[in-house]
């Protein structure tokens, strides 16, 4: 088993758009592309973990986010994802309409750690030697809950939704986050 780097998506690797619908609004965080290349360089897999509750709300279909998926690995290029999990679902007492089969209670909407867990079985990985970054304290949580360490960036929402407690490590961007994590402590 190896650790990983599970990057939220929204507001750490691409810039903060509510419900992104459409390829041509998909923009790269300064400096995501380079931060996701040292994790390819130093075999250490980069696994994108993203709410997606626009599903759920009938905003975009699973399709049409596998095509946004399929633009934001374009824009990685050369540097890749090793995996990309996303959770499109509501919880039945949301106060917005949500659709079915969309509406329920899963263990996958972070702050739940579900979709860091599946990853870790179908890619082998070791979540208490793993880290989770995000711009939401709902991202920090979902590592805590999971078992791996936790930051913040500043990019995104900050941290400004409160939910949960800040993580320990907070950073600028991406960029500061995986260059301490590769860095010569680990």
């Amino acid at each position: 088993m190896r650790p990983a780097v599970f990057l939220d998506r929204d507001g750490v690797l691409i810039e903060h758009v509510p419900y992104l619908r459409s390829v041509a609004d998909l923009a790269l965080i300064p400096g995501a592309r380079a931060a996701v290349r040292a994790l390819n360089e130093a075999a250490v897999p980069a696994v994108l973990v993203t709410n997606q509750s626009g599903v759920a709300r009938a905003l975009y279909s699973e399709a049409e986010l596998a095509e946004i998926h399929a633009e934001l690995g374009r824009q990685l290029e050369p540097a890749r994802l090793d995996g990309i999990y996303y959770c499109p679902h509501l919880p039945p007492d949301a106060s917005e309409s949500a659709v079915e089969p969309y509406r329920v209670v899963c263990s996958c909407r972070k702050p739940a750690p579900g979709m860091l867990q599946r990853a870790a079985l179908e890619l082998d990985l070791d979540l208490a030697r793993s880290l989770m970054i995000g711009d939401s304290t709902s991202d920090a949580e979902a590592g805590r809950c999971a078992g791996t360490a936790a930051a913040l960036v500043r990019t995104g929402v900050a941290g400004s939704d409160r939910g949960y407690a800040a993580p320990e490590h907070v950073f600028d961007d991406i960029g500061d986050a995986i260059r301490w994590w590769l860095g010569p402590a680990r």
